[in-house]
């Protein structure tokens, strides 16, 4: 969805950002910081808008009605562990790594994380998909829930594979999206340029195209 500034794949949403507002003359400065402080400094005004937002993640904000991709929640462990996810409830005992001010696709999962239910160990920073990673390789933590897209270009990057499996999915797949600043008298405008943007980037071809550089396919199409 979204990966390094000023690398040759930043990620798909960063890409149609740049198709979608560039013809309407805006230039984009992506940048990247931990998620609660990109909503936090958003939702004030200092950016105009984040990307790969859940309503749940963001609900003052300003949100088109057209989706920038739909994913599913998924729970990791250590190859060699045995457990399987079958419900909420067979997170006991479990220790789970989450990421901080994240609102995952699962409502089972953000009610639990809000009411302090079960061993969550939230992390922060750029990156903290990859700091989730090393301690649950370290044994710091025995579970971690993500996005399975994510996670599986994640642990290609770092050469994972043999050490982490899917042990299952969790609640229904949930559409993210563009959003922008509650703050910003301009936002109306943004969205509207995206709703319209995307819809051209779909008939063109263009979106398909974008996201097949990435191993991924047109989320309305599957």
């Amino acid at each position: 969805m979204n990966g390094k500034p000023g690398s040759e794949n930043p990620g798909y949403m960063i890409e149609f950002a740049r198709l979608i507002f560039g013809r309407h003359g805006y230039d984009i400065d992506y940048q990247l910081m931990p998620w609660q402080r990109a909503v936090t400094e958003t939702e004030a005004g200092k950016f105009d808008c984040v990307v790969g937002a859940y309503h749940d993640d963001a609900p003052s904000f300003v949100f088109p009605k057209e989706s920038w991709g739909r994913v599913t929640t998924a729970i990791y462990v250590r190859d060699e562990d045995e457990f399987i996810y079958t419900d909420i409830d067979s997170l006991t005992n479990r220790t789970i790594g989450i990421i901080e001010g994240y609102a995952y696709s699962a409502e089972d999962i953000n009610k639990a994380i809000e009411l302090n239910e079960y061993k969550f160990s939230a992390v922060t920073g750029a990156e903290p998909l990859s700091a989730n990673i090393q301690k649950l390789l370290h044994g710091r933590i025995d579970t971690i829930i993500e996005n399975p897209a994510v996670m599986s270009v994640t642990m290609h990057e770092l050469n994972l594979s043999g050490k982490i499996k899917l042990a299952g999915y969790v609640g229904q797949p949930s559409n993210m999206y563009i959003a922008c600043s509650p703050a910003n008298k301009k936002s109306l405008n943004l969205i509207k340029i995206v709703d319209e943007g995307t819809k051209t980037l779909r008939r063109s071809g263009e979106l398909q195209q974008i996201l097949q550089n990435y191993g991924l396919n047109d989320w309305q199409k599957n």
